[in-house]
């Protein structure tokens, strides 16, 4: 809300912004012209030139010239601080620059504004908030050798993979929406956030490269491009880019925790409700191969468990409308229709989920016979294609009159007339990847149409459908989605393609705050025959070793979103079927790498568990994972990272797989945990201990070790009584950890029956 807005002298300026400051302090400095800008504190040193639009030829006339500053005090995504604007004109067009700061001077924000006064139209293709130049443009005093830099650059699609690396003299990324460095040597340490506020207004990239100079590793350049795909300007229109956000944390995970935070504030986006669901996918064993009779089949012996396996969504994926996509009309694969999939999916107790493709279209299908003028085409004219399972298919333009209209409908009938309740849309990118695309509509640029069908989907199936983007634009589909897949597709069997995809998972847990994340499919299943033949056939493999299997099935759990998985439950080992009980339901809350700057992949990731039950404090799991071929020796700090919000200098160590309490250690304490064979885990709960009351040290059913299970805990001072409450037909083993006035603590374990729901655990120091 705009609070005053004046126009000041440059000196007054200066006075403002240069304030005393401390160590995460910004300040702003401009040169003669009001073109060049300077950012700088005592970690960074920003120099951002002045780079005009890219429009068409012709339109331009010569020089910027500067016509006026405007200083407006506002709130930007819920932090209250002053907005200058300089005004640069050429001819009939203007440019806004607009810099935003903080009132507490640490935060600094900058975007541009164009505007067409003229009587003509125009097209814009780029736009550069930020341009840095050479090792002047970009600093950081406190870490000046660019090759102890620890950067992390995230990217805008499931398929990029986000990494973390030091640079060398070749060393060049593209980062979307975000990236950070560690301002000092220590990765621990404080690191410089640079990443885009706002999602949705077009395409936008952050390019930054580096170069040898004499053998020093030095910047060559860091610029922000906001896309806007030659997108017309109309007389009296204007395009404004996202906004630049620029500030330090006091580390990478608080740093990305409050750029979500602010990303969500800024679109006004909720924290995702605590509910994130459990799904069966058919595509991880089936393929393309998936039919009514399997289905039929899949639903019998899912019936035919000892007990009925507590998941939520049953998802048929891709198969049912093979060569008919556009035509949402089921394949011969399916001769009783989806209705009657989606109803026997609810007669077996599970929501219905279908997998669609919304923005592609077959060549052969009734809708490009109908309306050949549907299919987005290149700017010869030609009909844009865009290849998926080894086919050539077109793709719809959101932007031609009746397009919005059909999908919208054709999401109805899935939805209303169908019975589906949870929808998963891929090949979402086919309507901005880069490429030769000529919309119908010339004023709408690739972001928008891509977010214009996906509003038109939204309001086809409702607001109570669940909305699952797998292959989409992150920040086009910020506030519409439910769920978006943070990685590639997986398989079950590990070698070196495959384990990268982990890294995928584990660096975009941060995402929670924004959806709920999808790490894609568990499978945990032996099989070393492929059930089926073609492309598809690894698909139903399982090879993972009982290790491997852990670790797949903590992965699950570090996403901390959505449980995914695909089997063939009658073939399926009882011992593998168990893994599922410890990731079923979602804990809820997401991991975060503490090891985050590790080049291959991190190994410690904290998960901050809030148990159900409110009797109990809050406590951290650190899951450590040897990724690697060779044996690892695996340590961490007690520090405030593995700690965060945890009260006491005091804390017990219990691991998962072990059921072992491994000992009372004090807070700063380093941890020796040993040496780590490859491809192994280890599952470790910290309990804030006082000495004086009982604690649940853990139990072996779900990797929450006590956050989703157990729902009542009564204590006194040497007994214990409480409540648990599963699906899983299983006997769990709790252990409690009592005060000992001769041990300093001692453990005691039972074990309960399979329903049975309350327990009572006592001991005093008189026991053994």
């Amino acid at each position: 809300m705009y609070k005053l807005k004046i126009f000041i002298p440059v000196f007054m300026l200066m006075v403002i912004l240069f304030q005393p400051v401390s160590s995460q302090v910004f300040t702003l400095e401009y040169n003669d012209s009001f073109k060049s800008l300077r950012i700088q504190s005592e970690q960074v040193r920003i120099q951002s030139d002045f780079i005009p639009p890219s429009i068409q030829p012709g339109v331009l006339e010569g020089e910027w010239k500067h016509g006026g500053r405007m200083v407006v005090y506002d709130q930007l995504s819920g932090i209250p601080g002053q907005r200058t604007s300089d005004l640069y004109k050429n001819g009939d067009i203007e440019l806004e620059r607009q810099v935003w700061v903080s009132d507490d001077n640490k935060v600094i924000a900058l975007r541009q504004k164009l505007s067409n006064l003229s009587k003509e139209p125009f097209r814009l293709n780029l736009m550069i908030p930020l341009y840095c130049q050479g090792g002047k443009g970009f600093q950081l005093p406190k870490n000046p050798e660019a090759k102890n830099w620890n950067i992390n650059v995230q990217k805008r699609m499931k398929n990029d993979f986000p990494v973390s690396l030091k640079p060398d003299g070749k060393t060049s990324f593209i980062a979307d929406p975000v990236f950070s460095i560690a301002v000092q040597p220590d990765p621990q340490g404080q690191c410089l956030l640079v990443g885009y506020l706002d999602w949705s207004k077009h395409l936008a990239t952050i390019d930054m490269a580096f170069r040898d100079q004499s053998g020093k590793i030095g910047v060559d350049h860091l610029i922000a491009n906001c896309e806007f795909n030659n997108v017309v300007v109309p007389p009296g229109g204007d395009r404004t880019t996202q906004w630049l956000y620029i500030t330090v944390g006091q580390n990478f995970v608080d740093g990305m925790d409050e750029y979500a935070n602010r990303v969500a504030k800024y679109h006004n986006i909720p924290a995702p409700p605590l509910d994130a669901p459990t799904l069966y996918c058919s595509w991880y064993w089936y393929g393309l191969n998936y039919t009514e009779e399997y289905l039929l089949r899949d639903l019998q012996a899912l019936k035919n468990l000892a007990f009925r396996k507590p998941f939520d969504v049953f998802l048929i994926d891709e198969s049912w409308g093979i060569q008919l996509w556009g035509d949402f009309m089921p394949n011969k694969r399916f001769p009783s229709g989806m209705k009657f999939a989606a109803d026997k999916i609810k007669e077996s107790g599970y929501i219905p989920g279908i997998w669609t493709p919304p923005f592609l279209v077959s060549p052969t299908s009734d809708l490009v016979r109908n309306h050949p003028e549907w299919v987005l085409k290149t700017s010869l004219g030609e009909n844009h294609t865009f290849r998926m399972n080894d086919k050539e298919h077109w793709i719809i333009d959101p932007t031609y009159p009746g397009v919005l209209e059909h999908l919208e409908e054709s999401f109805r009938k899935l939805s209303e007339d169908w019975g589906f309740m949870y929808f998963k849309f891929d090949f979402m990118r086919a309507v901005f990847l880069d490429g030769d695309y000529s919309f119908y509509d010339p004023h709408v640029n690739r972001l928008e149409a891509y977010r214009m069908g996906l509003e038109a989907i939204r309001r086809g199936v409702g607001s109570d459908a669940y909305i699952s983007v797998c292959g989409g634009h992150y920040g086009g589909s910020l506030g519409i989605a439910n769920s978006q897949r943070s990685g590639s597709d997986v398989v079950s069997f590990w070698d070196a393609k495959e384990v990268p995809k982990f890294r995928q998972n584990i660096l975009r847990t941060w995402m929670n705050r924004l959806w709920q994340v999808d790490p894609d499919a568990m499978m945990v299943r032996r099989n070393d025959i492929p059930e089926f033949e073609g492309s598809h056939a690894k698909l139903s493999l399982g090879q993972f070793t009982d290790n491997e299997a852990r670790v797949n099935a903590l992965n699950q759990y570090i996403g901390g979103g959505l449980v995914t998985f695909t089997e063939n439950y009658e073939s399926l080992d009882a011992d593998r079927l168990e893994l599922y009980k410890h990731i079923i339901p979602s804990v809820n809350s997401s991991s975060f790498p503490i090891d985050w700057n590790d080049p291959v992949l991190p190994s410690i990731m904290v998960t901050r568990v809030e148990p159900l039950c409110q009797d109990i404090e809050n406590w951290n799991t650190i899951a450590l994972v040897n990724w690697t071929d060779q044996v690892k020796t695996i340590s961490f700090t007690l520090d405030e990272q593995a700690l965060k919000s945890l009260p006491g200098d005091d804390f017990l160590l219990f691991e998962f797989f072990s059921q072992e309490v491994k000992g009372l250690y004090k807070r700063g304490q380093r941890i020796q945990m040993g040496e780590l064979d490859p491809r192994t885990s280890l599952q470790i709960k910290i309990i804030p201990w006082d000495g004086k009351k009982p604690v649940l040290a853990g139990t072996d059913l779900h990797f929450s070790m006590g956050g989703v299970e157990i729902r009542e805990w009564k204590y006194d001072i040497g007994s214990v009584e409480g409540l648990i409450e599963t699906d899983w037909l299983y006997p769990v083993e709790i252990t409690t950890v009592f005060p000992s006035e001769n041990l300093g603590y001692k453990t005691k374990s039972i074990i309960l029956e399979p329903n049975q729901k309350r327990f009572w655990v006592e001991w005093n120091d008189l026991q053994n």
